[in-house]
């Protein structure tokens, strides 16, 4: 799972990648959205790994609140 910060270069990368660390609510819209959605909200995350240029800076998710779910985006 991948986390693009809107207006910015940056993208954040969810751990563990095989099952992500992520809250209930965000589960169940990815659960139900299908193959490929892209989920837009505001986001609070906790960094595992830090900040570096070039580098995707991997978290996990806190809190997501506000979900807007565009499925199949691909």
């Amino acid at each position: 799972m991948r986390i693009w910060r809107i207006g910015t270069h940056r993208v954040l990368g969810v751990l563990p990648s095989e099952d992500e660390i992520i809250p209930k609510n965000l589960r169940k819209a990815l659960d139900n959205a299908g193959q490929w959605p892209e989920v837009y909200g505001d986001f609070e995350v906790c960094p595992f790994t830090r900040e570096k240029p070039d580098e995707m800076q991997m978290v996990c998710v806190e809190s997501a609140s506000h979900l807007v779910i565009r499925k199949n985006a691909y």
